[in-house]
């Protein structure tokens, strides 16, 4: 793969069950409205995204 390229994890991954955007939390699996990006340190680009979450 090309350093200077990213690909989003999701166009890495053929079983897409596999990449889940939730976080696990006391048992159950939590979404947010808000989310974070997930960013290549190389090139600034966006492979991922998470849920952004507080304290419980």
């Amino acid at each position: 793969m090309d350093a200077t390229r990213s690909t989003p994890l999701t166009g890495l991954v053929s079983d897409k069950s596999l990449i889940c955007e939730k976080c696990y939390i006391d048992g159950e699996w939590v979404s947010s409205d808000e989310v974070l990006e997930v960013t290549n340190p190389v090139d600034g680009a966006v492979i991922a995204t998470v849920p952004k979450l507080g304290e419980s």
